[in-house]
């Protein structure tokens, strides 16, 4: 079951009260009257907030107590440029006297903010619906998450994610001294799947380049991905080329990849490693991740992509990860390539 967590902006404690009761009936009147309000008085603590936590929906004041500042200024317009950033829903309110309703209307629309409500009539009534129709939309995507990570096997064991949207993460690494790969071709075939999927908003992709050892973990605390797609060159050894510090090749054993994703495992949901002989890593990762893709064999570019697109294509029109699988495989096969027995699943 998802846990709302709703994050409050507010230095005034009068309206404290008044936005939180608001907000609290809205987590009633859709079964969650439980779920976490954090209230913060100052864009520091916001921002730190951010930081630390995901969330499902910003309520912020514009002008947070400062009003020296032009509207454009405003630390409030700010929050909801950072939620925006982060494709979290906001919702400001505002009560300074010099912030024209107009303007507002218009910056926020230019950060996408889902409303603007105005203290001095302020209506009660349809803050709760706004709030309401937010929470429940990000419900449905929390639904169609569950769907994607569900397994055949039960379709009754769902794996829950409570954060939205789902969070992918690239990491690709071609060194100066390995056969050159074409992974950002691959990249961009990723980008242009999940763009044109029906469920393109349920979508998070990051993307880390020339990644070295280090580049790795950091990526995986920074970002909390759902699913971590390595594309690269692996050897017969079981092992993974990243790069080292002259750009050259420094090889990852299979038990040093594992022990990352155990550190990482009530976070993770699917690794793909689009890579030569990634099998042995996969089969590592598996024991600690639900869903884990690697190579049995050899893979030559144009199998690799063509198992990306199908995979990605899927996915983003919100079938299983198994499903999306197979729908790799698939677009191997189609391509006239015959590779496409070389991807192989481990599920955990």
């Amino acid at each position: 079951m998802i846990f709302f967590k709703v994050l409050l902006v507010e230095d005034d404690s009068d309206w404290q009260d008044i936005l939180e009761g608001k907000i609290r009936t809205a987590l009633r009147n859709i079964g969650h009257p439980q779920d976490i309000i954090q209230i913060v008085r100052t864009f520091d603590e916001a921002s730190k907030a951010f930081r630390d936590s995901d969330w499902h929906l910003l309520i912020t004041d514009i002008g947070l107590g400062d009003s020296s500042l032009s509207r454009r200024q405003k630390l409030g317009i700010h929050l909801v440029e950072l939620a925006c950033a982060r494709q979290i829903p906001a919702i400001a309110v505002s009560g300074t006297p010099v912030v024209n309703t107009q303007d507002v209307r218009d910056l926020l629309l230019e950060y996408k903010a889902s409303d603007f409500f105005s203290k001095s009539d302020f209506d009660s009534r349809n803050f709760i619906n706004k709030v309401q129709d937010i929470l429940n939309n990000e419900l449905q995507k929390s639904r169609n998450h569950q769907a994607v990570f569900k397994s055949s096997n039960d379709d009754h064991q769902l794996l829950a994610i409570a954060a939205n949207p789902l969070k992918i993460l690239f990491l690709s690494s071609d060194p100066t001294d390995a056969a050159r790969l074409r992974l950002g071709q691959e990249l961009r075939e990723i980008q242009q799947r999940l763009q044109l999927a029906k469920q393109r908003d349920n979508f998070l992709l990051e993307q880390r380049l020339s990644v070295r050892p280090g580049d790795i973990s950091q990526a995986l605390l920074d970002i909390e991905p759902h699913i971590v797609h390595f594309s690269g060159h692996g050897m017969n050894t079981g092992e993974l080329y990243v790069e080292n510090e002259l750009g050259q090749i420094q090889p990852i054993k299979p038990d040093a990849l594992a022990s990352l994703f155990e550190l990482v495992e009530d976070q993770v949901n699917c690794v793909v490693l689009n890579a030569c002989y990634s099998k042995t890593q996969a089969e590592a990762i598996a024991k600690y991740i639900p869903f884990v893709i690697g190579m049995n064999y050899l893979i030559g570019d144009q199998a690799a992509i063509a198992f990306s697109v199908g995979f990605y294509k899927a996915l983003g029109a919100n079938r299983s990860i198994e499903k999306a699988y197979q729908f790799g495989c698939t677009e191997i096969k189609l391509h006239g390539i015959a590779e496409n027995l070389t991807p192989v699943i481990y599920k955990r």
